[in-house]
Order: structure tokens, then C-alpha cells, then sequence
């Protein structure tokens, strides 16, 4: 196609594009974003004056608008829910230093995001510079980072970037500087401005345009991690830099004041930090700090120390695997980081098909997918994390004549893309008369494109350089444009009910500096695949070299020296274990008396025969229940003996006593014990519990304690009856005595008292009688004594 019809069509293309932003911005709502800010925990020296304290009091809330796309590094929403970048870190330091929250709110474009300004529905805009100091109702706050244009052109390029850049098409960010000041500044040029970033900057190394213009620090950070090697920068702009700020409505002085006083606040060394932060070219920072991992996340880890990763193999540069069959790439980097924060241990099988990989992680096999693009129709299956790269949807087309060179000429030719990409939903709505082949992989739509099955394939850029750089592609395929506004970011991937995995792996890549991740990124841009030529060259030499050589056998016989003798071992220390377990089994299994384990919830791990034969029951119907789950008759003591259990496991202190134990209609008395068992570490993991039946020893005591009553009761009657045969005696012997003495003293007088002498021999027959009576009871206690002694010794 001409070059004229090319680039009107460019022209056209953006022209609908604009028109239909604008149009649809007003009825889009922003969005809501959490504010992330990688600033450290620098206190900054702010003294605000009482105007301005009280201006803060009443507000409560600061509101900082953002705009789609994206502007990397200042801007970054990939994640879906967080704002990050440079301009958020600077955001967080005013956070922090002013004791206030701040709110994001991202508009669908940037010309939507100033009228929000203008309107009063945000506070501050971020990553503005001359583009909104070219508006009357705005200023401008103290710049935060250096805004220094540079003009980017291709490599080999040769003609001259004088003279108003004469003859040379000039891409740009639409919202980088107004358009009437890049004219004045390049009046000779073609000035094509671009949606996004990306847009623009990739318009130069796919010859869409000639030159780039745009800011010193997102073009260095969009090199470094958009895998454009064609491209250099050039040579500085000639406008004078404003720097980037923050954007306020020109009447919010007091706000302008605050905000220019924390920035001015903020030390140069954090400002420093700041911008290597974001430099994506800094070094890697290989430490062992530990992330801050909830306990149940540690708990997982050690039961987990080993994951399953599934990689595509024909992914490069992000996965692959070397001839020697060692994993390489972009991923393999990051998994290692990932490694050194968390210390898991990754086992990496190889995939092909994205369908076949995601059935993996559905039926357990493996546990992440190394490398994927996430999608709505994939988040029904798998949680995906934080994205750790971000990369353009180019167009592939075969090098011949005529091929198409946009989405627009594929109108009713046949477009390969990956199935389950995002851009699916995207072309159907957008291009419907495009005919839609959806492949297992990328190598698979490049490989039909290849073959002429269908006109084009959509890859994204990374791996598109990739393959046209292979004997396979190189001189068939060729990359004609990007495709999108929004780039492919790539994730690892997990099944959605290993929350624990996801959660670790989010925290590990969130732990990873972007400047690590652009170093890594850098270190696998040029990769081709020569560079990995040397092993498939004289990997068979080197084969052949090994095979015939004499300590191969050597080796061999060594190994299965070695190998017998740790089989030799190994039976030996089976027997010990073997012969240690069956006198355990014997120790604890013969004991007559019932011994049992349970656990921490009071479940029955294991028993005795003496515990089985004691209830009458089988292993199998006790193993795994508590006491009352157990159908054992247990009467009404089942749940006080589990209350016992789980308190012996709460307080770790054993428990020992006498009880009554109820059986069937049986009533044992026994002597039972519980005690706390631990593990390695301390913690009570169960009890070990047993008894010994104390019944016939508890029925002698009761015996005995009635007894002993009985005697105490004889004892009691006895001095009664003693008491009472005193009073019974003492009165007949007084009368006699009286009667006598009266018998006497009449005697004496001369008389005779026949009477008295009467009474007194009446009272000494009484009291022969009543003598009599106590002779013939104690013969019968005694005879009845006698009988009971002959019983019980003949028992």
C-alpha cells in the first residue's frame, strides 16, 4: 500500500478514536483505586500555619484523579484495584505527612479527569505538567520529578532532527504538552498524536512514525520494559520543562500551600529513592528479608515447601527451557526472587496448550501456572496475581505484498488468536466482519499464519520479537502494528481455592521493587534464539565424548557400591524400627488394664484389646469417635469424661482420680488417669488415657465401713445397758441396806421390825433376779459371737 493511503489511514484511525473518547467520557464514571504507595517511612519536616490546619480538619479526605491509559511509571492501574507509580509514591508521602487519607478516582480519559478538576469532584490531579498549566482554571504545585523531553527515533535513522523537523512524522502522547505549542516548536512536522504512551512510542519502531516525543523518564522506564529494540533516544526537546506537579483548580490556595510545603519537605535521598525506584534499571536487590505472613500462611508453607509450576515451553523469552533442559526466562527469574522472600521450592513441568495447563491446575496436578494472560473468562477457574509484566498487543502479518497492515484491511480475513485472551471479547465487538481462528498457544497462530491458514495473528510484543528473530519466522512473519490501547499483562496463576498460595505469592510480588523487575526484564530483551545455540551445536559431541570414556563405568560401580550398601542400611534400620514398634505394640497391647489415645478434639486414635474387651465392641466401631459417639452404654458419665478430655488438652496438666464407670448394667469403680501428650515443639496434640477397676478393692471398704458401724452401734448399746443395769442394781442394794440399818437400831432397842426385814428380803430376791437376767444375756452374746467367728472362718 502507498505510503500516503498508510499514513491517512493512521490519521483517520486516531481522529475516530478521539472523537469517540470524548463522546463517551461523560457518561463513564471513574473508577476507584487504592492508593499504593512504595514510599519509605521518612518523617518529613512539615509546619503548617493555623489557616491551613483548619482547612484540613474540615476536609477530611484529599481526592487525587488519575486518567486512562495509563502513564508509566507516574500511573499504574494494571492490577485492576491499585494505583501505584512515581506520582502515587509522592501522593503517599502527603498522606502520610499531613495525617489525612487519600482517595483515587480514575477518569476514562484525561481531558475527563480536568474537568472533574475544574468541577471540584477531585482535589488534585497527578503527573501534570505543561499540558494543564496551559489551562487558565488550573495551577500548578512545586515539581516533583524532572519533566526533560527527548525526541526517540529508530536505530540507524540518519536524517536530520533540525529544521522543525521537516518531512518527519511526530508521534505524541495527545496529553503530553498542548498541541498549539508542539506546532510552534516543530511547525514542519507531522504531528500525530497517540491515545497512550505506548501508543506512541511503539508508532516509531513499527515506522508508523519517524520521531517520539515525550519525557525523559517514562521513555527510559517504556525502553527498558517494552522490548523495543530498534529504538534509541535521540536527542533532547527544545521546549522549556515545566516538571511534573500536581494539578489545582487555580482558586485552592491553601491547598496549594500545603501541598508545596510537603514537597519541599521531602529529603533528597528519598527523592532519589523514589526515582530509582522507578527507573527500571537499578540492580537486583537478592535479599533474604522475610515477608509479614499471617500464621496461617506460615502453617501452609511448611506443609507445602514444594509447588507445582506448569510452563508453556514455547513462551520465550518469559518461559522455556534451554537445550540442556534447564528453565529459563523472565519467569524463571522471578520465581527465583519469589524463592529467596518465601523459601519455595519450585518443581517446573513442562505445557503447551493454555487449555491443557489450566485442566492441570483443575484437577490438582499442578499448583501455579508459570506465565498467563488474565481474562474474565479464565477468573472463573483460576486467581491470578499481581501482574509482573505488561506488554503491547501487536498484529502479525506474513512479509509478502499486499498484507494487511492494520486491524481495519483484516475485514473478512482470518485473524489467529490465543484462546481465553482478553482481546477476544475486544475484536468480536469491535471488528465483527474479522474472522476469528482461536488457537492452543501463540506459537500455534504464528505457525498457521506462517503456513498461510490464516492473514494475521495477534501476539503480544515480547514474544513476537521472539519468534521473528528464530529460523522459523524470520523471514515470513513481520509485526505491522499494536492492537489495543490496553496491554497484555502477564500473571501467575492458581486454583481460586488456594487462597493461602495466592495470598503468599501477591505478597512476594509485591515485595519485588520495580526497578528489580525492570533489570530483570533488560537482562532478556535481546534474547534470541542463537543466543542459546552453543549446547544444541555439540550437545551430541560432548554425548558421544561421555559414553566412551572408562569412568563412566567407574562411576557406575561406585554408585552401586554405595547403592547396596544404603539398601543394606536402610533394611537394617527397618528391622530397628520394625522390632521398636512391635515392642511399643506389645508394651502398650498386652497390658491387662485399658489404655487408650485420643486427639486434640477427643476422637479415638487408637487402643488396647483390654479397652476393646472391657466394652465389648470391634476397633473399627470405636477408631475416629469421641466417647459420646461411641454406642457403649456409657450412661450419663460420656459427657463429663469428653468435658475432661478437651480440658486436659486446654490446660496440658494431667488429670487423676476415682470414679464410677457404668457399663451396660454393670457399675465399675476405677482408678482412672489422662494425661497431656506434645510434640516436638511443646504444643498438646492429645491425651493418653487408661484405669484400673478398683471395684472389688472399693466393695471390701464399704464392707468394712459398715462393720465398723455396726461395732460403734453394739459399743453404744452396751454402755447403755451398762448405765441402766447401775440404776437397776444401786436401788434394790439401797433399800436393803436402809432396811437393815432400820433393823439394827431397833435390834438395839429391843424391838423386833419384822417388816423391815421383809422389805430387805424382798428386794435381795429382786436383785438375785435381775442379777440372773444379766448372766443369761451375756451367755447369749457370747454363744451368738462364737457362731458368728465358725461362720466367717468357714467362709
Amino acid at each position: 500500500m502507498p505510503s500516503r493511503i498508510k499514513d491517512y489511514l493512521i490519521i483517520l484511525s486516531a481522529s475516530l478514536y478521539f472523537s469517540t473518547a470524548v463522546l463517551a467520557d461523560s457518561s463513564i464514571p471513574p473508577q476507584h483505586f487504592t492508593l499504593l504507595s512504595r514510599a519509605g517511612t521518612v518523617q518529613l519536616d512539615t509546619r503548617l500555619d493555623r489557616a491551613q490546619r483548619q482547612w484540613l480538619q474540615y476536609k477530611r479526605e484529599l481526592v487525587l484523579g488519575t486518567a486512562a491509559p495509563d502513564y508509566p511509571p507516574f500511573d499504574l492501574t494494571s492490577s485492576g484495584r491499585d494505583y501505584e507509580g512515581l506520582t502515587a509514591d509522592y501522593a503517599g508521602l502527603l498522606a502520610k505527612a499531613l495525617a489525612i487519607p487519600v482517595k483515587v478516582l480514575r477518569y476514562p480519559s484525561r481531558l475527563s479527569a480536568i474537568e472533574a478538576l475544574e468541577a471540584g469532584d477531585i482535589d488534585l490531579l497527578g503527573s501534570s505538567n505543561g499540558f494543564e498549566a496551559a489551562n487558565p482554571h488550573l495551577t500548578l504545585s512545586a515539581p516533583y520529578a524532572v519533566d526533560q523531553p527527548v525526541l526517540v527515533t529508530r536505530e540507524g535513522e540518519t536524517r536530520s532532527l533540525g529544521n522543525g523537523l521537516e518531512g518527519l512524522r511526530l508521534s505524541l502522547v495527545y496529553h503530553y504538552l498542548p498541541l498549539d505549542e508542539v506546532e510552534k516548536l516543530y511547525p514542519k512536522a507531522d504531528i500525530r498524536p497517540y491515545p497512550s504512551y505506548q501508543n506512541a512510542l511503539n508508532a516509531v519502531a513499527f515506522d508508523q512514525a519517524d520521531v517520539f516525543l515525550g519525557d525523559t523518564i517514562s521513555t527510559h522506564f517504556m525502553i527498558n520494559k517494552g522490548y523495543l529494540k530498534n529504538i534509541r533516544m535521540a536527542n533532547f526537546g527544545k521546549h522549556e520543562a515545566y516538571g511534573f506537579s500536581f494539578a489545582l483548580r487555580h482558586d485552592n490556595l491553601i491547598l496549594l500551600s500545603i501541598v508545596d510545603t510537603v514537597l519541599a519537605a521531602v529529603p533528597i535521598n528519598e527523592r532519589d529513592s523514589i526515582a530509582k525506584r522507578w527507573s527500571a534499571g537499578s540492580d537486583i536487590l537478592l535479599t533474604d528479608k522475610k515477608l509479614q505472613l499471617t500464621p496461617r500462611e506460615e502453617r501452609w508453607l511448611k506443609a507445602n515447601p514444594v509447588v507445582k509450576v506448569v510452563v508453556n515451553e514455547t513462551f520465550a523469552p518469559l518461559t522455556f527451557f534451554d537445550a540442556e533442559g534447564n528453565f529459563r526466562g523472565i519467569t524463571a527469574d522471578l520465581l527465583e526472587l519469589i524463592r529467596l522472600r518465601t523459601g519455595l521450592r519450585f518443581a517446573v513441568q513442562r505445557g503447551r496448550e493454555v487449555d491443557d495447563m489450566i485442566e492441570q491446575v483443575a484437577a490438582q496436578n499442578v499448583d501455579i501456572i508459570g506465565a498467563i494472560v488474565p481474562s474474565n473468562q479464565r477468573e472463573a477457574q483460576l486467581s491470578f496475581s499481581r501482574p509482573y509484566l505488561e506488554n503491547s498487543y501487536v498484529l502479525l502479518t506474513r512479509k509478502e505484498p499486499g498484507a494487511p497492515l492494520n486491524l481495519e484491511q483484516m475485514t473478512d480475513k482470518r485473524l489467529a488468536v490465543t484462546q481465553g485472551t482478553p482481546l477476544v471479547d475486544t475484536l468480536r465487538k469491535d471488528y465483527p466482519r474479522i474472522q476469528l481462528v482461536e488457537t492452543g498457544d501463540t506459537f500455534r497462530a504464528s505457525e498457521l499464519l506462517a503456513q498461510g491458514q490464516v492473514d494475521g495473528a495477534v501476539n503480544t510484543l515480547l514474544i513476537a520479537n521472539y519468534f521473528l528473530s528464530s529460523k522459523v519466522f524470520r523471514d515470513k512473519l513481520q509485526i505491522t502494528t499494536t492492537i489495543g490501547t490496553s496491554p497484555a499483562t502477564f500473571a501467575l496463576a492458581t486454583s481460586r481455592h488456594a487462597t493461602e498460595l495466592s495470598s503468599i505469592l501477591d505478597k512476594a510480588l509485591l515485595s519485588i521493587a520495580p526497578d528489580e523487575m525492570g533489570v530483570i526484564n533488560s537482562r532478556w530483551r535481546g534474547y534470541t534464539v542463537e543466543s542459546d545455540s552453543y549446547w544444541r551445536n555439540y550437545n551430541q559431541l560432548i554425548a558421544r565424548i561421555v559414553i566412551g570414556t572408562g569412568l563412566l563405568l567407574l562411576v557406575s560401580l561406585t554408585w552401586n557400591a554405595y547403592m547396596r550398601r544404603q539398601i543394606r542400611q536402610r533394611k537394617m534400620a527397618e528391622r530397628a524400627l520394625n522390632d521398636q514398634f512391635e515392642f511399643m505394640r506389645a508394651l502398650v497391647n498386652e497390658t491387662p488394664h485399658p489404655i487408650y489415645v485420643r486427639d486434640r478434639n477427643g476422637l479415638l486414635q487408637t487402643c488396647n484389646d483390654s479397652y476393646l474387651q472391657t466394652f465389648d465392641v470391634k476397633r473399627e466401631e470405636v477408631i475416629g469417635k469421641s466417647v459420646t459417639q461411641m454406642n457403649m452404654a456409657l450412661a450419663p458419665e460420656a459427657a463429663q469424661y469428653h468435658a475432661d478430655y478437651l480440658r486436659v488438652v486446654a490446660e496440658g496438666t494431667p488429670l487423676i482420680l476415682d470414679r464410677t464407670l457404668h457399663i451396660h448394667e454393670r457399675k465399675l469403680t476405677i482408678y482412672h488417669w489422662i494425661l497431656p501428650y506434645r510434640d516436638s515443639i511443646g504444643e498438646v496434640q492429645g491425651i493418653i488415657g487408661g484405669w484400673i477397676d478398683i471395684s472389688e478393692r472399693r466393695q471390701l471398704f464399704d464392707e468394712l465401713r459398715a462393720a465398723k458401724e455396726r461395732a460403734d452401734e453394739a459399743n453404744r448399746a452396751k454402755s447403755t445397758f451398762l448405765a441402766t443395769m447401775s440404776h437397776e442394781i444401786r436401788t434394790p442394794m439401797n433399800a436393803v441396806i436402809g432396811m437393815l440399818e432400820l433393823t439394827l437400831k431397833r435390834a438395839d432397842q429391843g424391838h423386833l421390825d419384822r417388816p423391815a426385814i421383809e422389805v430387805a428380803y424382798n428386794s435381795a430376791k429382786d436383785l438375785l433376779e435381775l442379777i440372773g437376767d444379766i448372766l443369761d444375756i451375756k451367755g447369749f452374746a457370747i454363744y451368738t459371737s462364737r457362731q458368728t467367728s465358725t461362720t466367717l472362718s468357714r467362709t
